[in-house]
């Protein structure tokens, strides 16, 4: 928080307010003092430029004396089908890489966020190597690979020009799975740790590599058929 017992003396002039990370509470609880002052506070205009996953999540609101960043309560989390083709594609770039049904199609509003289900793939994805993209920071609930007709895979996952996937799980059994018959996976971007999670390779077949390093406090318990490799530093608490 910025407190100063002086007026302030912003006019009118517009703020942008960056955030680069930020946990919030699902029900809309979590309130953050931004800038506190004496008065000229509500002159402004301010802007948020906040990640990706935060859209519909955040609000600002000012008085004269205070800024304040607000959480807004979740509806629930989607579940969301990878449907942006082979790629390279980005996770952030567009909703149309997305689809809100298993058959395709139906583009949901937003890319992912908080309290989605990321599932690749659709079933419209044709066969071969999947290579996607973050371009920004992104959060989810779980993450899920499921065996497909069509043979998509092996799926990787980047940074891009983003810098974490963080994965922050309602349900302590969910995380990171990959479906009996499934294709491997491979998560070349940083990845957070963000909440209690699972770590599911169900196929002998399959396997989950982690190269882009693993930060974060949430306990993770390695199930199923077990072929994880993690391949770069770890900062877990």
């Amino acid at each position: 928080t910025i407190t100063t017992a002086n007026a302030a003396t912003t006019g009118s002039n517009t703020i942008t307010i960056n955030i680069t990370a930020l946990g919030i509470t699902d029900d809309g609880t979590s309130v953050n003092n931004l800038i506190e002052a004496s008065s000229g506070l509500d002159a402004p205009n301010y802007v948020l430029n906040a990640p990706s996953y935060l859209n519909g999540r955040v609000s600002i609101s000012e008085s004269a004396g205070l800024v304040q960043l607000q959480s807004i309560a979740g509806t629930g989390g989607r579940i969301l089908y990878w449907d942006g083709g082979n790629g390279p594609f980005s996770w952030t770039d567009s909703p149309a890489n997305w689809s809100a049904a298993k058959t395709g199609g139906a583009a949901p509003a937003s890319t992912p966020a908080i309290d989605d289900t990321v599932i690749f793939t659709a079933d419209g994805v044709a066969a071969g190597a999947l290579n996607t993209t973050l371009d920004d920071d992104v959060r989810i609930d779980s993450l899920i690979v499921e065996s497909n007709d069509n043979a998509t895979g092996p799926i990787t996952i980047a940074a891009g020009t983003g810098s974490f996937l963080g994965i922050a799980p309602v349900t302590t059994t969910d995380g990171i799975e990959i479906s009996s018959g499934g294709p491997d996976l491979t998560v070349s971007a940083p990845l957070r740790i963000l909440g209690d999670q699972e770590w599911d390779v169900q196929d002998a077949a399959s396997s989950l590599t982690l190269s882009g390093g693993l930060e974060g406090e949430g306990n993770v318990a390695i199930v199923g058929a077990v072929t994880t490799t993690i391949s770069a530093a770890a900062d877990v608490g």
